[in-house]
């Protein structure tokens, strides 16, 4: 079976892959993959999975909060939480990927929306903790376990597994790196 869209998503992947590996070696070290959703009753969740530059996997995450927004802000708040968790856990050399092109676009392009202003300009600061840092927009069907891991925290919670995904989905493909060679 033919799949166009996922087709496009690899090749769009591999053409990223490229332009990455032929700036330096191994740029970045970590790739993380945020997302974010906004529940009915006034919550939100957040997920990420983190993959070493060998792709496997070096953390993930969920995180659930009592709070109500918009999911622009959502996302936003996902991309800062994200870079927080790389920041606590002594990254050094990232690439994040998203699949909120707005939030994508307000990091990478000096766009202003109102909503997520003060957020973006948080991401800024944090983002000069780095040694190296790359925010990519994908598609989310190359999102799909941090966004798994977005609706698992309204189950369980926040939580953190280091080295691996939680057991419900240790199944599930891994995303590929934005680094991975091909």
């Amino acid at each position: 079976m033919n799949h166009p869209d996922l087709a496009e998503a690899v090749a769009a992947i591999r053409a990223l892959a490229a332009v990455i590996s032929n700036l330096e070696p191994s740029v970045a070290e970590n790739c993380l993959f945020v997302d974010a959703g906004c529940f009915a009753g006034g919550t939100t969740g957040w997920g990420l999975v983190c993959l070493d530059g060998s792709a496997a996997v070096r953390a993930s995450a969920c995180l659930f909060d009592n709070i109500e927004v918009e999911p622009l802000v959502a996302e936003a708040l996902g991309v800062r939480w994200c870079l927080q968790f790389a920041i606590n856990h002594n990254m050094k050399r990232i690439s994040l990927a998203s699949d909120a092109v707005v939030v994508v676009n307000s990091l990478n392009i000096k766009c202003c929306i109102a909503a997520i202003d003060s957020i973006i300009l948080d991401c800024k600061m944090l983002m000069k903790q780095f040694e190296f840092v790359s925010v990519y927009y994908v598609r989310r069907s190359s999102n799909v376990i941090a966004h798994k891991l977005v609706g698992l925290s309204r189950s369980i919670g926040s939580k953190t597994w280091m080295g691996s995904l939680p057991h419900q989905l240790q199944a599930d493909p891994l995303p590929v790196p934005l680094f991975a060679a091909f």
